[in-house]
């Protein structure tokens, strides 16, 4: 089969080699040459192969034949996207081989595939050859109607000439419209839209002669079950459906303008119209009006292909203008660009009002993102009425289009029309931006001073836009306009509602809330406006420059520039104090009095920069005070950086809102500084010693010291601590503040947040801030320790920091000494002398406490566990703080062992387990799989075989998790590898169970565990293996005993069917080949209680390719296996034609009976297919229209000699045993061989074979 030489092939059968030798697809060497369209090795295997006619009657696994590989395979490249050629390898077979229908057995009769190809000759030789060029596919499709575009004159000559039938296809389609079929480039799977496509539609266009032979008087009077006629089931089929989805550059459109150009000369449109006295593109349209949406370059080619022709040759053309689809034509015409198309359904007098979907043709030239072109739209509007012009200036508002914009207005549009809201259109165009057509609107007459029902008139929205050329064009059109008309605009003001109605704003208060210098300058200096004109809420040009967010605070600039005052304040609102900023809650509220620099402070930093670098005596004039609250508030650093220069002079400024203003101070320096200790020092003097509890940040709720520990800023927390403050209290959640984190609503101290920050947050100063806090926060009585805290952090360091205090100052744990009932004693840490525990209590003169009692308070805290849900979920409950540094192991966070050796020196239990979903430390570990923490807890005597609560130990998760390296640590310690876990699986189950590591599995059963032990489930690991598909390479390979390996109660082979998908036919092959044959004979048929047979699951999954290999290795397809009974019901019941066609292909029976529960019960599948029609169909008709009928019969037929009956006689099949496929094969065990021609019988079955004497007669 490798030969690749007519002189290598006479070699090698020279020396022996055989020609009937089969691969694992049962292609022989005719099938390889042929489908190679080697004609040199064809000619050799003619001449010299003795089993020529046996090697032509070979079938692959397909049911294909080498003549027949020898079509399908070349033509397959072709179709995916090969270079194209002519079939010379079939063509040649055809020639030299004895005709014999035998040799062109093939899924696919090959005479539709050669009239697909287009090779005229290669039909002949077919039909020579014994082909029936009368087969009718399932589909009711004949020869015929496998022609396409790429089809001579001579095929479809020779086709039409043998009279085939049936006309119609079972969809109702003649071959004059199934031509196009293959153009249909979504019904081929699998190939580059964006590519070449080497079909032979691409080859050329549709041969006018050949279509015309095609149209013969028989299709062009046909009419299909619906009584539609040619013309009708081309347009609605052909162009108006697939056409619609062609791309705009493949050939198909050529061919189908041949197409229509034939229909036309035949008569067929004319007859259309005479029929239906209507124009023959209405059912063109009608299709297409069902279609949501259009590719513009398919549209053009339709245009110009298809729908022009056929309106130029139309015979009621002049009453299709009245039609309601005319107006859809007119519109694809619009967006295809057609001049022409458009000029000849404006003759015919197509409405451009008239509607379809809601839009006259103008109003759909005026659709956004649409590019009309000029000349088409010009032509639209000669046919206008410009009474109904003033909605498409509407309809151009949103996007522009000068070009049309101005047509409109010079047809005779009206510019001062208002929208549906009373809103005049200029003032409409102004306001979404669209300059160009505002100025034309303005050149063409608008009055610029017509205003909407809020007073806004052109100038107006033009100085909120910035638009500057409108204005000027203003000024020049109406040197009498009134400047100083006023509106009410809504507008947004950043402190205070977010929506805000100013009545009384002119044109230059807009202008500077637009943030346009360029405008604020033509207003001051062009128009002369007042720049401290107020509006009637007291607002200024300099309050809306300074409240503007969408400039460079240019516009601040040029106000003050010109002479605003930059130190006005806005009127009071409401009751609160017009002198403070604050409520009484001392937090800053924007609702009181502002000026232009406390405004400007929530913007953007250019405007606070300009008001800031005026001369100081103006700016001691301003809230410098409420614009750092409103600064901080806002949260832009840069702007909060620009009030450095000013933090000294607020320290000293008396105020009566308490410390409010000094917090402002504080926490502009815990943001910003970490050096102005001095300055920090200064501001807390300014305050009363009883207030100083009371300064909050300008959220109003957090504390500094909680912000200063959060910041990592230690050494302003001292400063704050030496002063008194005590707020160390984190008690509300601040969204501003970002302390820990939102998810953390445990309300912990400055002391745990200190500790709990990363070490790159670390500042210098920690120690100090830490040791104070420890010492003077009780924090024995929270739920989260210190340690904790350090822990989280992965710092070493703070364990150590912590433990030393402790050490120095055990006093602070009294409580804790007297709850102690068994105090270990010194002598037992080789300490001379007793200690006792209550003689520390008396009083400060009493002696230190020994080291053994510092360190049974160190191991009380070192393995206190959390206790509140509300830790989570940084802290789960019930952790250690030894547990709370392994779990960044699984959390992906870097635990250093530097850490956890820290915690052991101070005497963490390696044993100790957490509560809930934390197991032991080295159960933790031992997930993580790090080996270097696990060797420091073994070192420290941790144990392996501890359980979990769910319950588990380290080992059965190192397996589970497929760490190799962590199972032979453990083991090298200790651990019980005969440990079996909840459900009684061993190890070696387990690894099954989750097969992650094929390693694992060898490993584990070279310690000795029994791959064939049956867990109390009646699972062995290699059951659990296969089941989830795990370790193929392993399983089938490693020389496993399968007879060993016995069905389970709810069924092997059924539930390897349920867990894999894709996969499992490659399982049950490779499984049931290695079974004893008494065994796969025994799983296949299993019928579990309280599951399904395999068959019936196979059917039930959809793997249909399951069944030929279930079938293969001794199911009986017509076992009960399911509710519903065998397979085939249960493929009817749940409505999968494919199975049914599977199994009755295999020879199930359709209807049975059968006993259940001792009750005769009758088993149809016509009944259980009865919900499902097509099903129903093809049981009772479409399985047995492709049976042949008589096609003839001789005259002589009935006159041969009748013959007694002499007895049966029995047929079979040779089985020389050498030089053919049933022969046995080098290497082949005798097992394998008897298998094999087990395959050969059931491939056999139906087919006719030689009948030889074999004497038992």
């Amino acid at each position: 089969m490798l030969s690749e030489s007519p002189e290598v092939l006479k070699l090698l059968l020279g020396r022996g080699a055989r020609t009937t030798d089969v691969d694992e697809d049962g292609r022989n060497v005719w099938h390889i040459a042929a489908a190679n369209s080697d004609v040199d090795l064809i000619n050799a295997l003619h001449e010299h192969d003795e089993h020529k006619d046996q090697n032509l009657r070979g079938l692959m696994k397909n049911g294909t034949t080498p003549i027949a590989q020898s079509i399908m395979y070349p033509f397959k490249l072709i179709r995916r996207n090969r270079e194209p050629k002519d079939p010379v390898g079939a063509l040649r077979m055809l020639e030299v081989c004895a005709p014999n229908v035998a040799y062109l057995q093939s899924p696919t009769p090959l005479i539709f595939l050669a009239a697909e190809w287009g090779s005229g000759e290669l039909v002949r030789k077919l039909i020579d050859f014994g082909a029936d060029p009368f087969e009718v596919d399932n589909k009711g499709r004949n020869a015929l109607h496998y022609l396409n575009t790429g089809a001579g004159e001579a095929l479809v000559k020779t086709l039409v000439d043998l009279k085939v039938e049936p006309l119609f296809t079972m969809e109702g389609l003649s071959p004059a419209e199934t031509m196009f079929a293959f153009s249909n480039f979504w019904d081929f799977g699998g190939i580059d839209l964006h590519g070449p496509f080497n079909h032979p539609i691409s080859s050329r266009p549709l041969d006018v002669a050949a279509y015309n032979n095609l149209l013969t008087d028989d299709i062009l009077k046909s009419r299909n079950s619906h009584g539609a006629g040619l013309w009708e089931r081309f347009a609605v089929v052909v162009i108006g459906t697939w056409a619609s989805e062609w791309r705009a550059e493949v050939n198909a459109w050529v061919s189908l303008h041949n197409a229509v150009q034939c229909l036309i000369r035949k008569g067929a449109l004319e007859k259309y119209e005479e029929e239906k006295v209507e124009c023959g593109l209405i059912p063109i349209l009608s299709v297409w009006a069902k279609k949501p949406s259009w590719n513009v370059d398919t549209i053009r080619r339709c245009l110009e292909e298809v729908i022009f022709p056929i309106l130029q040759a139309s015979t009621k053309a002049d009453g299709f203008g009245e039609s309601p689809t005319a107006v859809q034509c007119l519109q694809l015409a619009i967006d295809g660009g057609h001049t022409d198309l458009v000029a000849k359904l404006l003759d015919l007098g197509v409405s451009v009002h008239a509607p379809h979907l809601g839009l006259s043709a103008l109003e759909w030239a005026c659709r956004p993102l649409l590019m009309c072109k000029p000349a088409i739209f010009d032509q639209l509007l000669e046919h206008a009425d410009e009474s109904k012009l003033d909605g498409l200036l509407y309809r151009l508002l949103h996007y522009g289009d000068d070009h049309k914009l101005d047509a409109i207005l010079e047809k005779g549009c009206d510019p001062n029309a208002k929208t549906s809201s009373g809103v005049p259109i200029v003032v409409a165009y102004i306001e979404k931006g669209q300059t160009t057509s505002a100025l034309i609107l303005l050149d063409s007459g608008a009055d610029p001073g017509a205003s909407s029902e809020t007073g806004v008139n052109a100038a107006l929205a033009a100085a909120s836009e910035g638009d500057l050329l409108v204005l000027k064009k203003i000024k020049e059109i109406d040197r009498s306009f009134d400047w100083g008309k006023t509106c009410t605009y809504e507008f947004h003001c950043l402190l205070t509602e977010p929506v805000t109605l100013m009545g009384g704003c002119n044109v230059l208060h807009l202008a500077a809330f637009g943030g346009s210098s360029e405008v604020l300058r033509f207003c001051l200096e062009a128009l002369d406006l007042d720049v401290e004109s107020q509006t009637a809420d007291g607002w200024r040009p300099i309050h809306f420059a300074a409240n503007c967010n969408r400039g460079d605070g240019s516009g601040v600039r040029v106000l003050l520039g010109h002479g605003a005052d930059p130190t006005t304040q806005l009127p009071t609102r409401g009751h609160f104090d017009p002198r403070g900023y604050f409520d009484p809650r001392g937090r800053f509220d924007p609702r009181g009095c502002f000026d232009p620099l406390v405004l400007a402070a929530r913007t953007v930093s250019d405007a606070v920069e300009a008001l800031l670098e005026l001369d100081p005596e103006t700016v001691s004039k301003m809230n410098v005070p409420g614009a750092l609250m409103a600064a901080l508030d806002h949260g832009d650093e840069d702007v909060i950086e620009l009030f450095r220069p000013f933090i000294h002079e607020l320290t000293k400024i008396p105020e009566s809102s308490g410390a409010s203003i000094i917090g402002a101070v504080l926490e502009f320096l815990i943001r910003t500084s970490e050096e102005e200790l001095e300055l920090a020092t200064r501001a807390l003097e300014m305050v009363d010693p009883e207030s100083i509890n009371s300064i909050r940040m300008s959220c109003g709720e957090c504390s500094p010291l909680v912000l200063a520990a959060a910041r990592g800023q230690f050494a302003i927390g001292e400063v704050f601590l030496d002063h008194g403050m005590t707020t160390w209290n984190r008690v509300h959640h601040c969204a501003r503040h970002l302390i820990l984190g939102p998810s953390l609503h445990y309300p912990c101290t400055a002391l745990h947040i200190a500790l709990m920050l990363p070490g790159h947050l670390a500042r210098q100063h920690m120690k100090g801030f830490v040791t104070y806090l420890l010492g003077a926060i009780d924090w024995s009585s929270h739920e989260l320790s210190p340690f904790h805290c350090a822990a989280i952090s992965n710092v070493p360091d703070k364990v150590h920091m912590v433990a030393d205090w402790i050490r120095g100052y055990p006093e602070h744990h009294a409580k804790l000494l007297r709850g102690m009932r068994a105090w270990p004693s010194s002598a037992a840490k080789g300490v001379a002398g007793a200690y006792d525990p209550a003689s520390n209590l008396a009083g400060t003169d009493q002696p230190a406490a020994s080291e053994s009692t510092a360190d049974v308070i160190l191991r009380h805290y070192i393995n206190q566990p959390t206790a509140s849900p509300d830790l989570l979920p940084m802290f789960h409950t019930g952790q250690t703080p030894l547990l709370v540094a392994l779990d960044a192991l699984n959390s992906g966070t870097m635990c250093s062992t530097e850490m956890i050796e820290a915690l052991l020196r101070y005497g963490a239990d390696v044993n100790l387990p957490g509560q809930g979903f934390s197991g032991t430390p080295l159960y933790e570990v031992a997930k993580s799989n790090r080996l270097d923490v696990a060797r420091l807890l073994l070192a420290h005597g941790a144990n392996p075989n501890l359980w979990t609560s769910w319950p588990s130990i380290p080992l059965i998760t190192a397996v589970v998790e497929g760490h190799l390296e962590m199972a032979r640590l453990l083991v090298e310690h200790g651990a019980d590898i005969h440990v079996l876990n909840a459900e009684g699986v061993s190890l070696l189950g387990v690894c099954g169970e989750r097969p992650r590591n094929p390693d694992m599995f060898i490993w584990l059963m070279g310690l000795g565990l029994d791959p064939y032990r049956v867990d109390k489930q009646g699972y062995t690991p290699i059951h659990d293996v296969i089941l989830r598909g795990g370790f193929p390479g392993l399983m089938f390979n490693y020389g496993f005993d399968f007879s060993r390996v016995r069905d389970i109660p709810k069924g092997f082979l059924s539930l390897i069917i349920e867990y894999n998908r894709t996969t499992v036919n490659g399982i049950l092959k490779r499984l049931l080949k290695r079974l004893p044959r008494e065994n796969a004979v025994q799983m296949t048929n299993a019928t579990p209680e309280r599951f399904v047979s395999p068959l019936c699951n196979a059917v039930m999954r959809g793997e249909l390719d399951c069944i030929p290999t279930l079938l293969r290795y001794g199911a009986r397809i017509d076992v009960e296996g399911s509710m519903e009974g065998s397979a085939l019901m249960v493929a009817c019941a749940k409505g999968n034609l494919e199975a049914v066609k599977a199994l009755l292909q295999h020879g199930a029976s359709i209807s049975y009976q059968t006993t259940v529960n001792g009750v005769l019960v009758s088993r149809s599948a016509v009944e259980y297919a009865r919900p499902f029609p097509h099903i129903l169909h093809w049981l009772l008709v479409d399985r047995h229209v492709r049976l042949r009928g008589i096609g003839g019969a001789s005259e002589s037929a009935g006159g041969a000699e009748t013959r007694p009956w002499s007895g049966g006689r029995v047929a079979g099949y040779e089985l020389s045993g050498v030089g053919i496929s049933t022969g046995r094969r080098s290497g082949e065990t005798g097992l394998e061989y008897l298998r094999r021609l087990d395959h050969i019988r059931a491939r056999l079955r139906g087919q006719v074979v030689r009948v030889v004497d074999s004497g038992y007669c």
